[in-house]
């Protein structure tokens, strides 16, 4: 049975441009682990570090439930 190609590239840490570094480390420091949305993020690390102030914002001050 023949499997679909993944519906994104899986960055691997060593070819990484600085940017993506610096986001990849970031997301790591803050939350451990990269989340599956993060990963396909990386791909555009201004995107990534909007998306991770606000998923911060909402997690730690909104009232959202």
């Amino acid at each position: 049975m023949n499997m679909p190609p993944p519906r994104f590239v899986e960055l691997a840490p060593d070819p990484l441009t600085p940017d993506q570094r610096t986001g990849l480390e970031a997301l790591l420091q803050g939350r451990g682990r990269i989340p599956t949305p993060y990963k396909i993020w990386l791909h555009s690390p201004g995107l990534m570090r909007v998306m991770e102030q606000l998923g911060s914002f909402l997690n730690k001050y909104s009232t959202l439930t």
